[in-house]
């Protein structure tokens, strides 16, 4: 939660920073910048490429949770990934971000986010997951995949040479799969050796907003911030075919970039990401819930 604050207060900075900037050089319209002589043009390249690519790792702690029962009304056991079942709370992934300035107001975006884990544990008591049972002290292994793309489009509605505020509707497709293997009962039967897996795929819409602002020519700033909460009695669209689903994303980040040349920048960032997913799918109801967050390096080229 200090995370969150500070992103939060970051990210209002940003705001509230780049709106001044505004007046500031409506009320000093003589006011000039001092150029770097390594860049041809005193404004931050990140205002004047269209495209931008950038890679980076992301050193994630996460809290991973979901219970899952069946649609004729078996209630599942809320489990702990981390505490239950050991699936390790920390992951260094891989990141991928592309950006497109379709005009100097509109752009659009799509990152690449993907999670895996996997572990082998004792269960401290019965567990119900899904149809199956698994009792105490049982050897289970456990799976928890999160795979999410998110695509993005928005409009700068403040726009100077070197800040711009934005507002964005964003599309979160995330995919998640959790998996428990084991000797287990099925009503209260030994079945013996057994899988059970629960997966969830649906399109999460956001709204959101986005600041950036180059400090200089070669430093730049930026915060974003996506949310959203929405119940629907049905989905089945796009191959989707999902009962009572509901859905909440809370996504904050903050960065720091330094350019090195023309075309390249180095550059760190702060994420935080809290997302919830609950539906009906193929006789099994569950909801699957997973909050990340994660210091990251990242290197950026633009054109």
């Amino acid at each position: 939660m200090v995370f969150l604050f500070f992103t939060v207060f970051v990210t209002s900075s940003f705001l509230a920073r780049a709106a001044d900037l505004g007046t500031a050089e409506h009320d000093h319209p003589t006011a000039t910048r001092v150029p770097d002589p390594m860049l041809a043009d005193p404004t931050h390249p990140f205002f004047r490429h269209r495209l931008m690519l950038q890679a980076g790792a992301a050193f994630n702690k996460i809290d991973s949770s979901a219970s899952v029962g069946t649609e004729s009304g078996t209630r599942g056991t809320r489990l702990s990934f981390e505490d239950d079942l050991g699936l390790a709370s920390s992951k260094t992934t891989f990141d991928a971000l592309i950006r497109y300035r379709v005009t100097n107001r509109w752009m659009i975006e799509g990152e690449y986010f993907d999670l895996p884990r996997n572990s082998s544990a004792s269960t401290s008591g019965t567990i119900q997951f899904g149809r199956l049972g698994f009792p105490a002290s049982a050897a289970v292994s456990a799976d928890f995949d999160i795979k999410s793309i998110r695509l993005a489009g928005g409009y700068a509605f403040h726009k100077s040479a070197n800040a711009e505020v934005g507002a964005a509707l964003s599309l979160y497709v995330t995919d998640f799969g959790a998996a428990l293997s084991g000797r287990a009962t099925l009503g209260g039967l030994a079945v013996g050796f057994q899988s059970e897996k629960y997966s969830e795929a649906a399109p999460l819409p956001t709204i959101g907003l986005y600041a950036n602002y180059a400090i200089t020519s070669r430093w730049l700033t930026s915060g974003r911030l996506d949310f959203t909460d929405f119940n629907l009695s049905s989905f089945k669209a796009f191959g989707y075919n999902l009962e009572d689903v509901n859905g909440q994303v809370l996504s904050l980040e903050a960065s720091t970039e330094y350019r090195l040349t023309e075309n390249v920048g180095v550059g760190i960032a702060y994420r935080y990401r809290d997302v919830s997913m609950g539906a009906t799918s193929s006789g099994l109801k569950g909801d699957i819930n997973y909050k990340v967050s994660a210091p990251m390096a990242f290197v950026r080229g633009s054109f």
